[in-house]
């Protein structure tokens, strides 16, 4: 059978039982979940009418935002009403969103007592922040979603500090470079430690801040030169770590002074028949920065552990390297390099090296007489010896050369030689021409030995 009933009063009573809960109503609104029945007129009609959704107990936590309460969070109950049955019940299995500043920041389904809980932290503190929880409703004709809570929360970004053990370090080279101190944070006009932050060194290394503040920081490398050394607040995210964006940044730099270490290369040696020890070596730090003096000696000991003693002094080119020919006093022993600790520079020695040749000498030399007239004979004599155990023996069988430096000359002059008799002595006359020097040689060309030189005897002629 037709309906008699006119089109304009179904349409009346279609739009008058179809309810929408405003947002304002919604934050009021502390209604229980007790079935509600429609009106028996409204039952009658055969209408079908939409369904109503409200929210109870919402509530938006906390009341500001700052880094001891960094997130936020929104808590309640969405219900629902069937107006066809005007029964109201939990609202589960409901999309709602949290929504911070206009932007989206969570997302959550109802359980099925209808309540949700939404938590996170604001990107952009430092004012006054919106905090909205919209939820979706197919049957809102200008949109899906519908605000049912919206507050504002004021917030904070607290200053930030780091306070250094020690703003100041100095230590050797080989000693990597640790970092200590606490962050902390100003909560109204009291510092506090801050707990939970990254502190960072050149973005690799990094150390988060225990529950009283403090940290510390190992650098990888091995520091060589003096300098600042920053370490400050990590302020971006990583998979273990996400930076509080209520903490303003920070940074603390430590001066740092380190006392250098000195190479000394021996690289190579060789005992010549001079009694000079040949050496090839380098001269480098582990900075930039070089000592005032780089004068390097070569010391001497007759087992290669006790006893060092001074024999001579080697200065390094401008890159380091040197190849002298160092005199030495006994050519039987151990032979070191020798660098004396300066400001801001360690001492520094060489490896050891072992030679050996026979030392020997020309003891009780003497050319005489003195004075002599000129054209007279004089005599040149003295005794070859070697080093024996600890004491010296007389030498046979060996050339011995004379040389005669005249008074003004830069050189000496050969004159002859002689060989030494079975007691290791020799003698030989010259004729006195002028005044001079005369001086003995014994020269070896083995690896045994070391050459002979006597001492400079004057012979004033007249």
């Amino acid at each position: 059978m037709r309906s008699t009933t006119p089109l304009s009063a179904v349409l009346t009573a279609a739009l008058s039982a179809s309810i929408l809960v405003a947002p304002s109503a919604a934050l009021a609104s502390d209604a229980s979940t007790t079935a509600v029945p429609a009106p028996a007129s409204a039952r009658a009609t055969g209408v079908v009418y939409s369904r109503t959704i409200r929210a109870v107990d919402q509530k938006v936590t906390p009341s500001k935002l700052d880094f001891l309460h960094p997130r936020v969070t929104a808590t309640g109950r969405l219900l629902r009403t069937d107006p066809t049955t005007g029964i109201e019940g939990p609202h589960q299995s409901a999309g709602v969103w949290l929504w911070i500043d206009g932007s989206m920041a969570g997302y959550t389904t109802t359980e099925a007592d209808g309540s949700y809980r939404l938590t996170a932290m604001p990107l952009n503190p430092g004012k006054p922040m919106t905090i909205s929880v919209k939820a979706y409703d197919p049957d809102v004709a200008s949109g899906n979603f519908v605000t049912f809570n919206s507050v504002t929360v004021p917030s904070t970004v607290n200053k930030t500090r780091i306070r250094l053990d020690k703003p100041t370090q100095r230590f050797n080279y080989g000693t990597k470079l640790t970092i200590r101190g606490v962050v902390e944070f100003l909560d109204g006009a009291t510092w506090k430690p801050a707990p939970g932050v990254s502190v960072e060194y050149d973005f690799h290394t990094k150390s988060k801040s225990r529950s009283d503040g403090r940290f510390s920081v190992t650098l990888p490398n091995l520091i060589s030169d003096d300098g600042p050394w920053t370490v400050e607040t990590t302020s971006y995210a990583t998979m273990d770590y996400e930076p509080s964006p209520f903490l303003a940044p920070a940074k603390a730099t430590v001066k740092v002074d380190v006392v250098n270490k000195v190479f000394l290369c021996l690289c190579y040696s060789r005992l010549n028949r001079f009694s000079q020890l040949e050496i090839e070596g380098s001269f480098s730090t582990s900075g930039i920065k070089q000592p005032p003096s780089r004068k390097v000696y070569l010391q001497q000991s007759s087992n290669g552990k006790t006893g060092w003693k001074t024999v001579g002094s080697i200065t390094p080119s401008k890159m380091g390297g040197f190849l002298p020919k160092v005199p030495v006093p006994h050519p039987k022993g151990y032979w070191r390099l020798y660098f004396p600790a300066q400001t801001d520079f360690l001492a520094a020695y060489s490896r050891v090296v072992h030679h050996s040749r026979v030392e020997t000498r020309i003891t009780g030399f003497n050319a005489s007489p003195e004075p002599v007239r000129k054209g007279r004979a004089i005599t040149v004599k003295g005794t070859l010896q070697k080093l024996s155990g600890s004491r010296f023996v007389h030498m046979t069988k060996r050339r011995v050369d004379f040389y005669f430096q005249a008074k003004g000359s830069k050189t000496a002059k050969y004159m002859g030689n002689t060989v030494i008799n079975s007691k290791g002595q020799f003698s030989k006359k010259f004729v006195a021409v002028k005044d001079g020097s005369w001086s003995a040689t014994w020269e070896t060309f083995s690896s045994t030995y070391v050459n002979a030189h006597s001492i400079k005897d004057y012979v004033d002629v007249r």
